[in-house]
Order: structure tokens, then sequence, then C-alpha cells
């Protein structure tokens, strides 16, 4: 092809059943050398791209961990002219922006000079694979985006002087002294790799979340060595996909208030990657442990985690622990803030422990006005060579013990019990309830509200809590919990137009979310 739009342009998808594979084309100045929308199965050996404004572009691929590499012995030139200074080019290989197993085996780059050979994969953070590649003239070999950028993995070092090497996204959280740092010729990329060959780099993806009110905020990504934000994929993966070097340890919070109720966490975006060898016929990455520990602190008390895999434990996980093991612990200086707590309830605080029990819980809401403890949950990844890890695990924050939260007997109210929340005789110590206190409504116990509140911190109806039909009754408070009856008006017995009803529920943006689970 020469001198035209695309040199090679397949659209629809072609996929076929087995692997086909195209030898020696070569595109001379077209726009686009080969134009892919998607495809698997396909292999091209022997091609040449020059002069092209972009050598190859593609957006989805569906090849398998064993099908032969896209590219063969492929060859890129930027400008013909032997004395040229600058390329007549933009782009070697878009690869695909989604998708994984994408591989170049083979590849000389001429006369590029200050354009990239390749990106890709910033939809979904999926991995790239190379190897055999040749520098002529060519001083910037990858670009990769500022939002969310593909893994290149240099299986045999011609692309980073690194065996397993990888250019990963600039992320101040992952500039690790020894294995990653800047280099000139990866734009807006980080090169991590060390000369025994033994870096790996994965796509940490968090999703299946609730609640929903986390779509589209950033996630707080820490380590040892710095911090920076990951944006919520909105498209393909609808969650966050944070890049981890195996061997490290990070913290990943919500940028707002609001906590996981339920989390998923899957380690690499493909399996095979991590217990499998790959590559071709040239070069293959043998299958190494990998592991990396996760902490993910939350806004105030839980009883317990759940998760659908893993053991949950009353230690710190480490990485001798099998895959998902897991645990919790509540900040000790928080708890130091409550001026009655019991013995037990210290001796949980500030310590690995896999449950805090509802006793403890109790002693919390006994100070309504102290903030309750935030937490971290930790778990553990370790993948052994060999071992069949189940690389995901999700988690449900739960605020009933294991057993279950205890239920009160069902109501006992009777017409004979009926009295008015304003009566102070009916009330402990005869005083109506004043601000920021736990207000229980007992089983055998009808109220009829029949003012307005003070800001109460909890109301628990265990029996009845009826709205006057007479007066404005208005009811404050942060939390109301439900377990008999509130009688706000029925079909049968409305709230009158000449009276008033209302439920008014306190907080601000900084408040947590309360899981009721």
């Amino acid at each position: 092809a020469h001198v035209c739009g695309f040199g090679w342009h397949l659209k629809p998808p072609h996929g076929p059943g087995v692997t086909n594979v195209f030898q020696d084309f070569t595109a001379v100045r077209c726009n686009t050398g080969m134009f892919y929308y998607g495809t698997k199965n396909i292999q091209h050996a022997n091609h040449r791209f020059v002069e092209c404004g972009t050598g190859h572009f593609q957006n989805h691929l569906s090849n398998s961990i064993n099908t032969a590499p896209f590219y063969t012995d492929l060859i890129l030139v930027g400008n013909i002219d032997r004395s040229a200074t600058s390329p007549r080019v933009n782009l070697g290989i878009r690869a695909p922006k989604d998708n994984e197993f994408f591989f170049v085996s083979g590849a000389a780059v001429i006369n590029y000079f200050d354009k990239p050979f390749m990106t890709g994969c910033f939809k979904t953070m999926c991995t790239m694979r190379t190897e055999r590649l040749q520098w002529f003239n060519s001083a910037l070999r990858t670009v990769t985006d500022t939002t969310l950028g593909g893994i290149m993995w240099d299986l045999d070092g011609t692309l980073t002087g690194f065996t397993n090497g990888f250019v990963i996204q600039n992320l101040t959280y992952n500039l690790i002294p020894g294995v990653c740092s800047y280099a000139a010729e990866h734009e807006q990329g980080i090169v991590c790799g060390t000369a025994s060959g033994d870096v790996r780099v994965r796509r940490l993806l968090l999703d299946r979340h609730e609640p929903w009110q986390l779509d589209g905020r950033g996630l707080k990504v820490t380590t040892e060595y710095g911090e920076a934000f990951a944006s919520y994929i909105n498209e393909k993966l609808f969650g966050w996909a944070v890049p981890v070097v195996s061997g490290k340890e990070y913290v990943i919070r919500p940028n707002v208030s609001n906590d996981f109720q339920r989390l998923r966490v899957t380690y690499s975006g493909k399996k095979e990657y991590v217990n499998s060898r790959n590559g071709w016929w040239y070069t293959n990455a043998t299958p190494i442990e990998e592991n990396v520990g996760l902490e993910l602190p939350f806004n105030q008390w839980r009883n317990h985690f759940e998760a659908d895999t893993g053991t949950r434990v009353s230690k710190k996980p480490e990485f001798t622990d099998s895959f998902g093991t897991y645990s919790m612990r509540l900040d000790e200086a928080m708890c130091n803030a409550y001026t009655n707590l019991s013995a037990d309830a210290k001796s949980k605080c500030g310590q690995w422990i896999n449950e805090t029990g509802l006793s403890m819980k109790k002693e919390f809401v006994a100070e309504p006005q102290i903030p309750e403890p935030d937490g971290t949950l930790r778990t553990v990844f370790t993948m052994p060579v060999g071992a069949s890890a189940p690389m995901s695990q999700t988690f449900y924050a739960k605020e009933c013990p294991m057993e279950g939260c205890p239920v009160p007997p069902r109501p006992t109210y009777n017409a004979s019990m009926k009295r008015n929340w304003s009566d102070a005789a009916g009330w402990p110590d005869g005083q109506l309830p004043a601000a920021w206190e736990n207000v229980v409504i007992a089983g055998d116990e009808w109220v009829v509200l029949d003012i307005e509140t003070p800001e109460l911190h909890w109301l628990t109806v265990e029996g009845k809590l009826e709205f006057s039909r007479e007066t404005r009754a208005v009811l404050h408070a942060h939390a109301v919990k439900v377990w008999g009856w509130l009688d706000m008006g029925t079909e049968e017995d409305p709230i009158p137009t000449d009276a008033h009803a209302e439920i008014v529920l306190h907080g601000d943006e900084s408040d947590s979310t309360v899981i009721m689970t």
C-alpha cells in the first residue's frame, strides 16, 4: 500500500478459529499502516510501515496467553532519509485500548527520533508484552497515558534494559528506590526492573463495590514512597485500576468520607501472567512467587469483615500466609479518647483481631459525642509458584456479630400503656430525652410524639412510636432504628392537615456511611 488513508483496514471484527498468518506486507506514507477494530488469532510476520503517521492502530483484541505474537519481525521507519534528524511519523504502534495478550516479538525501529514506538491499554490498564526490539536513531520508546496507562512488559530487556522490566504510569507511590525510576525514553512513565529479573508489576482492580455513591469518586493510594490518586473508570472496568509492584505494601481508601460496604479486589489482569510460563519461541517468563499487601482504612467501628475466600485471623497477615488471609484493627489513639472503656475493650484497640463484639459497640455508643474509632482492614495476596490461587477476594463490612445481631422480642405494648413524649414522668429519672442522648422505646411502650425533640443521637423503637394527630411533632436524630412500629399516619388514620409529622435526620458531608448488616 502506498500513499493512502489505511494501508490495511479490517472492520468489522475478524476472529478466525485458528491462527491466520499474514506475511510480507508493506505500507508506505499512509496515514495508518494497519487498522483493526477487533480481532483474535492473527499473526503478522515481516511487515514494514514506512513513514506512516501511525504504523498500527487497534481497538480490541481477544487473544489468549498462548496465541502467537501479533507482530513478528516488524520494521518501523520514521524517515527514509539517511541524513534525517526528525521523523515524518507520530507513533509506531497504538496497541489495543483494552483486553490482554498483545505481543510484539521482534521489531526494528528506525529514525523515529522523538516519536514513540508504542502506547496502549489506556482503557483497562491491560498488559502488553515485547521482546527482540532494536533501536536506530529512535530515542523515545513509549508514551504512557496520564489517566490510565497500560503495563508494558519487556520480556528480554530490549525495551527497558531489564529482563522482565516494566513500563507503567508515572505514579509517585511506585517510585521505589532501586526498582522503579524515571527514564527519559519513556514519556509520562516510569521503568521498573532489576538485574535479577524478578520484578513483577500487575494491575490491581477494585470493583463490584457498594455503596453506589462511590461511583465516580477517586481513590487515594499510598505507600512508604508517596501517594497519588486513582480515578474511577466508568467505561469497561466500572471500578479502579492500580498498578502494583509485587512484594510491596499499599494503602487504598476512597477520597471521600464514604467507605466500602462491599468491595472486590483482583490481582493481575489475567491469572496466566502469574502462574504460567509465557512468551514465544525466544523468551519465556518463568513464574515466580508474587505477593502484595493491601490495607483498606475505614471510618467508624465495624464488628468484623467477611470475605468470599481467605482466612480471617487475629494477627497481622503476612506474606508467609496463604492467599487472602485477612484481619482488622481499630485505631488505638481514637479509642483512648473514651473515658469509660473497659479493660476488655481497650485490649482490642490497636491489635489485629477478627471480631470486636457488640459489647465494645455499646461502650462507644454510651459516649456519643466522641467519634467512633476508625480502623483498617488488611489482606495479603500471596501466589506461590505452582499454586492455584483464586486471584480475587470480595469483602463485606458487618456490624452484626458472626452469629447475627440480637433481635428484641416481639412488642407487647397495648393502649393502656400509651403516653405522650412530653410527659416527663414516663422517662428515666423523670426527665425528657436531651440532645445527643441514645433513646430506646421498649417493647412494652407506646409513645405519642407530641413535641419537637432536641437533636438525638440514636433512637431505637422496639415498641411503638406514634406521631400526634393534634400537634406539630418533629423528631430530630442522627439515626433511627425500628424493630417495632413507627406510625406517621396510615390510610385509615392519616395525619390531619392542621397537625404536622416530620423526621429530620442530621449529618453533614463528612459523615460516614453506617453499615447496617
